[in-house]
């Protein structure tokens, strides 16, 4: 399992693909999950942005393999259409609702001209009912500050373990996975903080630095704190 943000990520084993350990590691969390839409993520009491991008591969995907299904091409056309209106705001603005909200607007008109209606293609039938069952979880980012469109920073995070996972070709031991996912997991933050792994245990590089105050904890462990104390230039 991966847990980032764009400062941070965590590595975490289990056995089987069931979620229960979620329930308990999240249940004080307060924010918004962006994921894919593996089933197992709804039965979360938290709020969620599905990952659009997802669902951008998988509408092209079956248009590539379904290219003469002209109903099913008008509903991927203009969802791409919204997408990338949207995209420019995000690019012009940053994730800010204030700009955002607007866009609320055109997700309803296109949720009328395409869901709503009774299509007959097989696999517009089978979109339209993808679209209603996630439908709120796609727009959750208009409606807040700086919550991605996308899990990009989780995907980054899964490609280094799976370059991992092909070196060894699968033949992995849990204490040797358990152990080699907390290094991974000092190493991808570092990255993300823009921070040279080999400083960072050198105890040269802090792991607080390049992100914001609020981002940390309220205590950092203690070798950590005495590198920034001297930082400060105390000496005791």
């Amino acid at each position: 399992w991966v847990f980032a943000t764009t400062h941070s990520v965590f590595y975490h084993y289990t056995p089987t693909r069931e979620t229960g350990f979620l329930q308990e590691l999240l249940k004080d969390y307060k924010g918004i999950i962006i994921s894919d839409f593996f089933a197992g993520y709804e039965t979360l009491n938290v709020r969620r942005q599905k990952c659009l991008i997802h669902l951008i591969r998988d509408l092209n995907d079956d248009l590539f393999k379904n290219p003469f299904d002209e109903e099913y091409k008008l509903i991927v056309a203009a969802f791409n259409k919204l997408l990338r209106k949207i995209i420019e705001t995000i690019d012009r603005y940053g994730l800010q609702k204030l700009h955002l909200q607007k866009h609320i607007k055109d997700t309803e008109i296109f949720f009328k001209a395409f869901i709503e209606p009774n299509l007959s293609s097989e696999l517009s039938i089978k979109y339209i009912k993808r679209f209603k069952k996630h439908w709120e979880e796609l727009w959750t980012f208009l409606h807040h500050d700086n919550v991605p469109w996308n899990n990009n920073n989780a995907e980054a995070g899964v490609k280094a373990f799976a370059m991992h996972r092909r070196g060894v070709k699968g033949q992995m031991h849990v204490r040797g996975i358990t152990e080699y996912l907390q290094m991974l997991t000092v190493s991808q933050t570092c990255r993300y903080r823009n921070i040279s792994f080999l400083s960072f245990l050198r105890r040269k590089k802090g792991i607080w630095e390049n992100v914001l105050p609020k981002t940390l904890p309220g205590f950092l462990p203690f070798e950590q704190a005495r590198l920034f104390v001297r930082r400060l230039k105390f000496e005791t």
